[in-house]
């Protein structure tokens, strides 16, 4: 019988090997020698992948308008704030401020001319701060006991005006050039920051003036009034602490 031999060439060198084979006549095969070498050179930038979906629309004010308050002839010295869903500049809370800075607008209510900050506050009957809406709040910026509440509107007579307090209503008719009084509030207990907030009836008011307990709240006397608010309150709501204190005094 002739043997037969199976052989391949080796890539390498081109010699002539032999192939071996197992019992069922398969061919053996061993796994490649794998030599790692030096790493090769970086290959070239593939093409650029398609460009994503855009991204939604950025929410514009209302048509078109920034939701930010114009700054310009705004005094110095004022920081942008809220109120009812609305944005203005405001002065920043906190630390002594005077009573017109105490006034803010609300739901759309905006004040038109930034130079009559103060008419509202400068205990002058012939000077006024218009509005333009029909909300305004004004904050307390020292907590006090009100036992009369008081509003002077110009030009606007016989306008009915909404005031809340404290979880309480009241509606009058005010009488231009001339403070009317909010009766149903005879003893109320407010907070620092707390607010009243007025509803006028008309597109347009114009305040000249706001008291508590028969004094007319005045820019250039903002400190004091606010001092004397601020002691009297604690006069009413902490009376063992200001008799004991005397009585030790007086000892």
């Amino acid at each position: 019988m002739n043997q037969l031999q199976l052989t391949a060439i080796n890539p390498e060198d081109s010699s002539v090997v032999p192939v071996a084979c197992n019992a069922s006549g398969m061919i053996k095969v061993e796994p490649p020698q794998v030599v790692e070498g030096a790493e090769g050179p970086e290959g070239p930038e593939g093409p650029e992948g398609p460009e994503g979906p855009s991204g939604e629309d950025g929410k514009d004010g209302k048509d078109g308008d920034s939701f930010v308050p114009d700054p310009t002839g705004v005094p110095d010295g004022l920081v942008l704030t809220t109120a009812s869903n609305a944005c203005f500049w405001g002065p920043p809370q906190g630390g002594f401020v005077q009573w017109s800075f105490c006034w803010y607008p609300g739901g759309g209510t905006v004040f038109p001319d930034w130079d009559q900050r103060a008419n509202a506050n400068d205990g002058n009957v012939n000077t006024w701060r218009q509005v333009s809406g029909s909300l305004v709040y004004f904050r307390f910026p020292v907590a006090m006991t009100i036992t009369r509440f008081e509003l002077r509107v110009a030009k606007n007579d016989s306008q009915n005006v909404r005031v809340d307090l404290n979880n309480k209503t009241d509606i009058v008719t005010c009488k231009a050039d001339q403070f009317t009084r909010f009766s149903r509030f005879t003893a109320e207990e407010v907070q620092s920051t707390g607010y009243a907030m007025f509803t006028f009836t008309g597109p347009s008011t114009y305040i000249s003036g706001i008291k508590i307990n028969e004094v007319e709240l005045i820019d250039g006397e903002s400190f004091n009034q606010m001092q004397s608010f601020a002691l009297e309150h604690s006069l009413r709501t902490n009376s063992d602490h200001w008799r004991s204190l005397f009585q030790d005094i007086k000892a």
